[in-house]
């Protein structure tokens, strides 16, 4: 077979096995802000708090200028907490452009609100009949739903001993973690550890 022949058919081979792994390849489902697969580059594990100092207040982690997150694509955030009789623990990650100015980390969230106007009677098995109304606080047009939107804080709240995860695109330059608690009464020793993760088509 001529040398011609030979690398047509192997670059026939190679499309049909590309054209085939598209059609029968998985379909990625991740989360908003999440790398493609197979583009993480990077992993950098960074420790906030190492479980060592107690807090009864409002705290945070990385203030001074923040966690410089330039090159890095998303964040995993654990905490593991260990809290004095009843409290409770809010963890809420923040972004900053140039490491002074702090906002909230929040993502928007958007669905349906349908028509709440109803009115329904129930009798109960001692034959008492009641009558419950309702009324939405939105306006609606007949009966037509309506498309709403919200910014949501990304947060972790732990109110016992134990450990949680909440995982974040990241936004801006900087990235810290404000630690807020529920009472001053009891103390809280909260450890906190954050992968950083780059993604190389970013």
């Amino acid at each position: 077979m001529k040398r011609g022949r030979v690398l047509s058919l192997v670059l026939v081979l190679v499309l049909a096995a590309g054209l085939l792994g598209v059609a029968l390849g998985p379909v990625w489902a991740g989360g908003a802000g999440d790398p493609d697969p197979g583009t993480v580059v990077g992993i950098k594990t960074v420790e906030f708090a190492a479980g060592t100092v107690g807090i009864t207040t409002t705290a945070y982690y990385d203030s001074s200028t923040g966690q410089d997150t330039r090159w890095w694509n998303s964040a995993d955030v654990f905490v593991t907490a260990d809290i004095e009789d009843t409290n409770t623990i809010t963890i809420t990650p923040q972004w900053s452009a140039d490491g002074t100015n702090w906002v909230d980390a929040k993502y928007k969230a958007e669905g349906w609100v349908l028509p709440l106007d109803y009115s329904v009677t129930i009798t109960n098995s001692s034959g008492v009949t009641s009558t419950t109304t309702a009324t939405s606080t939105h306006s609606f047009a007949a009966t037509t739903g309506t498309r709403v939107s919200e910014w949501v804080t990304y947060q972790l709240i732990l109110s016992a001993d134990g450990s949680d995860l909440v995982a974040i695109p990241l936004h801006g330059n900087y990235l810290r973690l404000k630690a807020e608690t529920l009472t001053t009464t009891f103390g809280i020793t909260p450890t906190i550890s954050v992968v950083l993760r780059n993604d190389g088509g970013r």
